[in-house]
């Protein structure tokens, strides 16, 4: 009974730390992440080079965080020209729209006469409805989507104090470093120090082992994405495919948000031999995706293939996107201290 009780005290202080703690403190794990990325360098250049500490971390602090916002803003302004360039051939796309509308419904009709009598009843059925129910639909829509960009604007402020917090806590930590990591040490009981330092071993090798996994993933589908786009001999199509899966790789969204939406689109237009690409390429990077992430996850973290999935599907039901992330990490994680011998929670 008393396991019992540990058990249901470590999930209920683990569903805490994931949903209050993490968030909170997600500013300063980003920033130890750097530290310990650049420590190597620094310690090269405060060796070998002798230079002075301060110099080498802002150097390298800042080397490493204006790349990633050097990137992250050419890929934006990028999308903005396209955009830019979108939106001024809408006009030319907006007169073509009653005609491909036109086209649209009478391939419809054609199609209902070749239907049975009760089948194209019951789908012209649908259609009523659904042209009757379609201004309700499209104002909720419209109203969601004025509801999330003013949710948006109005975390701003928010969004703004987070990356100005994660910029000083980077130059901070990546400063006092090595303070950081005695302090941390005189905390730890001696005879403590060594069980420590093999569970940050294991979370280092948990963490590196994901993120090789995940970016195998993202790998396959860019060059799915870059193969179908080529295929469709589509302009900026390296760029297309990078920012697609950059996408994806948030994990609250994926290659669906921009291919379904862009498939309707042709749709509309009476494109539908472009409509079916995007969705057959929609599809194929989906069931890739579904039968290779279990089996990665569990080629490079060392995971049953059955473990993984049932921590991904899991941590999906429990947690969400992002918990399909986090639960085969904690998991991996939990398994490398097993194997370790630092816990025993199974024979």
């Amino acid at each position: 009974m008393s396991t019992l009780l540990r058990w249901c005290a470590a999930l209920l202080l683990l569903y805490a730390a994931l949903r209050w703690l993490l968030p909170a403190l997600l500013p300063f794990l980003i920033a130890l992440t750097v530290a310990v990325v650049i420590e190597p360098w620094v310690l090269f250049c405060l060796r070998r080079l002798r230079f002075k500490r301060k110099f080498s971390a802002v150097v390298f602090s800042t080397l490493l965080v204006g790349g990633i916002l050097g990137v992250s803003a050419w890929l934006l302004l990028r999308l903005a020209a396209e955009a830019a360039l979108w939106v001024g051939q809408l006009p030319a796309v907006l007169a073509r729209l009653p005609e491909a509308l036109s086209g649209i419904e009478a391939k419809f009709h054609t199609f209902l006469s070749a239907c049975p009598d009760e089948v194209g009843q019951l789908i012209e059925e649908w259609a009523l409805r659904l042209a009757e129910e379609g201004p309700a639909l499209l104002g909720s829509l419209s109203g969601a989507v004025l509801s999330w960009t003013s949710g948006c604007l109005s975390c701003l402020p928010y969004w703004l104090l987070f990356a100005v917090t994660t910029l000083l806590a980077v130059y901070y930590t990546a400063l006092s470093y090595p303070d950081i990591v005695r302090f941390v040490k005189r905390q730890i009981p001696a005879r403590w120090q060594s069980y420590a330092k093999g569970v940050v071993g294991s979370l280092r090798s948990t963490l590196w082992k994901w993120l090789k996994a995940q970016s195998l993933l993202w790998l396959i589908t860019f060059c799915f994405l870059l193969g179908g786009f080529w295929l469709m001999r589509l302009p900026y199509a390296l760029l297309l495919a990078a920012a697609i899966t950059f996408v994806d790789a948030l994990p609250v969204l994926g290659t669906g948000t921009v291919l379904i939406p862009w498939a309707l689109f042709h749709l509309l237009l009476g494109d539908l031999a472009r409509c079916l690409a995007l969705l057959a390429l929609y599809a194929v990077i989906t069931l890739t995706r579904s039968l290779l992430e279990p089996k990665l996850v569990a080629s490079q973290v060392g995971l049953p293939p059955l473990a993984a999935l049932i921590a991904m599907y899991v941590g999906y039901s429990l947690f969400g996107l992002g918990g399909m992330i986090l639960l085969p990490m904690l998991l991996l994680f939990v398994k490398q201290l097993q194997d370790g011998g630092f816990i025993h929670l199974w024979r």
